[in-house]
């Protein structure tokens, strides 16, 4: 956006500079920020190695250049779901809205982050991950337990961050297209090309929607009683996406510059909840976002290599919420709203002493945003509208971490201290146009201190463990909500939490001397909150409360192996959790915390083999994989009384890879057809009734479905 030109002159100036000596090699970075299309590859663990080794905490890296099928652009959300500790919460529906959850945490508790640059914003702090394709994105890594002081306070569950693809190498265009059922289609182009050999760019456009008129289950209302039972059609479930993204990148000697500009719009239906479904109400997004980093790398005299970093971000969003006949909120609404989000961190990493490092992190950011409620233009405002206001919050941060290697790199430790300090503007003037206001202008100075260890036992096997404090402030959504679907409460209290992990990777290159290799962790954690905010439904719509206290503790483990290089790949996740509310009402002391199953698995075996047919040695790629998701022991309410049935899914497909060029896939979810399940109640009555598979916000999910895409790749090596 603005930055656009600055960075391209400087780019250009790059570009034309004389050539230098190259910088004199020096030993690893302790992490990255840079990927290279078409390193780390090999057999599809190298991008999780090394991530692992550069991190004390648990840990996950996803090179979705080798995810087997293509999946569609609009699927991030499934993608990361094989991650241990990872639930996803949708709508259900290809492209309908998805989050995820990590370790029994709020979605909202889970930062994303592109490029190091936050995605959350002034509008609401829970990011769409169906609107970040995957066709700009090289790897997902995520950090569970111990997170890095550059990832902020709020990252009690976690953090993710999107890491986008540097071009190396001759130009290549690519061209991919999708078709499913439910009329799900998307279309997609991509160029990238080296200018010269310091400065590439890429540029991407894509389109992808769906109707979303699938069958579900409907008990009419009246759970013990089936003869009103049958099945209905999703009604107002579809979308339409637009994206397109420009970056350039550029480097000299030890100097790195990325920029990049992203923009979408989205345009879909909000259909509601199975026993209130909506025919009308919709949200139309527009947003635009650009994200610059500098880089400049670093040594000592003894060629430790350290760096210093600018990332900024400027992101404008408008939001339009319609909801006329009040069939998704409590009222009639037509919300406009335009939000902006500056952002700006100064980074710096630097050796100390023999293998120690320092980084200090400084963060700058500035939100704004202006509603237009319109539903009253005519009329009287309904009671229940939000009413016209504008709001903003001034935030600022400094953080300081110190990482130590000891006894030739077998023993690990890392501290941290983040300083957060929030200036919020809530409060709206008397007839201003906020009906009933109880925002406040309030200072809040937050600590989230945090500590982890990992130790070598032996060769491959580590020991880790961490502990930290941490600190999140509720966002403008879920202080103001939309009077829609959202309900705000602007009575709410930050929440904070403090957590524990420790556990077990095994990470073999090799197994018995053969072509084996295994990455596998076990992993016990604990969080407790206090204030939590957790988001309830209640009857249409759903509300954020505080929670005087809670506790989620549990047991994750993860395997990814491969064999035969990727002939052969296996990846496994399980989680248990036990949460608990410590609220002092009687009706939900002692009670499971509302979304958060207390089984979850996801398997995903797949198989394939590079071949070389004729004369002219044509490289033919058979792929096959499966995919299984068990998920039960997930309620509804504080109280413990809703239960949502276990459902367990099966998926398959199929993709070939022809010449290194053309890839063709096709794909079944869901294929029991499972629609339905049989609940028997542990309290009340104990006769047994069927429910609707669904999510974890009881959304209804889609039954049997295919998509099949085709993506062509010209140029490159």
């Amino acid at each position: 956006m603005v930055l656009t030109p600055l960075v391209c002159a400087l780019a250009i100036q790059i570009a034309l500079a004389p050539p230098e000596s190259p910088p004199e090699p020096g030993p690893e970075p302790a992490y990255r920020t840079e990927v290279v299309v078409g390193q780390e590859r090999g057999d599809g663990l190298a991008a999780q190695r090394a991530l692992s080794r550069r991190n004390v905490g648990f840990v996950t890296a996803i090179d979705l250049e080798l995810e087997p099928g293509r999946p569609p652009a609009d699927d991030l959300a499934r993608v990361v779901s094989r991650a241990p500790g990872v639930t996803v919460r949708s709508i259900g529906g290809l492209g309908q809205f998805s989050a995820i959850t990590v370790r029994g945490s709020t979605s909202q508790q889970v930062p994303v982050f592109l490029d190091g640059a936050p995605l959350t914003g002034s509008l609401s702090g829970l990011v769409d991950l169906s609107t970040q394709p995957l066709d700009a994105l090289a790897r997902v890594e995520l950090y569970r337990g111990y997170v890095p002081i550059r990832y902020g306070s709020a990252a009690i569950g976690g953090a993710m961050d999107l890491v986008g693809a540097v071009h190396r190498g001759p130009p290549k265009l690519w061209v991919a297209g999708g078709f499913g059922s439910y009329l799900a289609r998307e279309a997609r182009l991509g160029f990238a090309a080296a200018v010269s050999k310091r400065v590439s760019i890429a540029a991407r456009l894509g389109y992808a929607g769906s109707r979303g008129d699938f069958l579900y289950f409907d008990d009419g209302g009246t759970p013990l009683l089936d003869d009103d039972d049958g099945m209905l059609r999703r009604d107002n479930n579809g979308y339409d996406r637009l994206f397109g993204q420009l970056r350039v990148d550029a480097r000299r000697g030890r100097l790195r510059v990325a920029h990049q500009d992203i923009a979408w719009w989205k345009l879909q239906g909000i259909p509601g909840t199975a026993a209130a479904p909506s025919g009308d109400a919709s949200q139309r997004n527009v947003a635009a976002r650009s994200i610059t980093t500098i880089r400049r790398g670093l040594s000592n005299r003894a060629g430790v290599p350290g760096h210093v970093e600018w990332i900024g971000s400027l992101a404008v969003e408008d939001r339009v919420f319609r909801d006329r006949g009040g069939q998704v909120g409590l009222a009639a609404d037509d919300e406009h709203a335009l939000s902006v989000d500056g952002w700006l961190s100064p980074r710096l990493r630097v050796p100390l002493w023999s293998m120690a490092w320092l980084e200090l992190v400084g963060e700058l950011r500035g939100e704004w945003i202006d509603v237009d409620e319109r539903v009253g233009d005519d009329g009287p405002s309904p009671a229940l509208a939000s009413g016209d206001a504008t709001r903003s919050r001034l935030s600022a941060a400094a953080g300081a971490e110190l990482e130590q290697w000891l006894f030739e790199r077998r023993w690990s430790i890392a501290a941290g201290l983040r300083v957060d300090l929030a200036d919020s503007r809530f409060a709206v003037p008397e007839g201003e146009g906020e009906v009933d206001d109880r925002g406040v202008d309030q200072l809040t100075l937050g600590f989230s201190p945090r500590v982890g260890t990992k130790i070598m036992l032996i060769e491959g096997l580590d020991l880790r463990a961490s502990a930290g404090r941490y600190l999140r402030f509720p966002n403008l959504s879920e202080l103001f909500g939309d009077r829609g679907y959202v309900v705000g409460n602007e009575g709410l209290r930050p929440e904070s939490g403090t957590k524990l992990d420790g556990g077990l990777i095994l990470d073999l290159d090799q197994i018995g001397g053969r072509e084996l290799a295994l990455f596998a962790q076990v992993v016990g954690f604990v969080t407790w909150s206090e204030d939590l905010i957790q988001w309830v439904r209640s009857g249409p719509v759903v509300r954020p409360v505080n929670v005087v206290g809670a506790r989620v503790r549990g047991l994750e483990s993860g395997l990814s192996l491969r064999a035969f290089g990727r002939d052969l790949s296996v990846d496994a996740a399980y989680t248990l959790l036990d949460s608990r509310n410590d609220s002092p009402e009687l009706e939900q002391q002692g009670k499971p915390l509302p979304g958060r199953p207390q089984h979850s698995v996801v398997l995903r075996p797949g198989g394939g083999h590079r071949f070389s047919v004729g004369r002219r040695g044509l490289g033919l790629e058979p792929r096959m994989f499966y995919e299984l998701e068990w998920i039960a022991g997930t309620f509804l309410d504080l109280s413990g009384r809703v239960e949502l049935p276990p459902r367990l899914l099966h998926g398959l497909g199929l993709s070939l890879r022809i010449a290194d060029r053309v890839e063709l896939t096709v794909e079944g979810r869901n294929l029991s057809a499972q629609t339905s399940a049989l609940i028997r109640p542990a309290s009340g009555p104990s006769t047994p009734y069927r429910a609707a598979i669904s999510d974890f916000i009881g959304f209804p999910l889609p039954g049997l479905s295919v998509w099949g895409s085709v993506r062509v790749e010209l140029g490159g090596a």
